[in-house]
Order: C-alpha cells, then structure tokens, then sequence
C-alpha cells in the first residue's frame, strides 16, 4: 500500500502544480487588465464550494476549507510577487 500511497502523492502534487499554472496565468492576465489580482469574493466562493463537494464526497469540508485557504494564500502571495515585479 505504501507503493499505492506514493503514486497518489505525486498525482496529487501534480494536480496543485497544474492549478497553480491556470492560477498564475489567470493572475498575469488580470494584472495586465489593470485588476487586481485577487478577489476575496471569488476566493471565499471557492474555498465554500471546495468544502460543500467535499462533505458532498463524505470529506471533512473544514479540512479542505482550510487546505483551498491556505493553497489560495500562497498562489495569492505568488500574484502578488509576480506583480510587483513587473512593475519593476
């Protein structure tokens, strides 16, 4: 199971990756609009909507609240850096 347990880990590493792709570039593109590169509406829609499939799934919803929390502050903080830097 542990062998199992490893593919999964690297399946999921690689779906974050992947996300976090579509969030950056998703960032580039609205800093280039001149927007902001966050928006708390969206990021709360998404965090209740990630716990609300979760519990729908039989998961801790808190638990994947807090998971989509903490991974949209770090690819927010990632916009953020990547913004300022073009503005450099």
């Amino acid at each position: 199971y542990r062998a199992e347990i490893d593919v999964l880990d690297a399946e999921l590493m690689d779906v974050i990756l992947r996300r976090f792709a579509v969030a950056r570039k998703i960032g580039a593109l609205k800093y280039k609009a001149g927007m902001s590169v966050v928006s708390p509406a969206r990021a709360a829609m998404v965090i209740e909507r990630a716990g609300q499939v979760a519990e729908a799934k039989g998961l801790d919803g808190q638990f994947i609240r807090k998971f989509y929390t903490l991974m949209l502050d770090v690819i927010h903080a990632i916009d953020y850096a990547h913004a300022r830097k073009s503005d450099d």
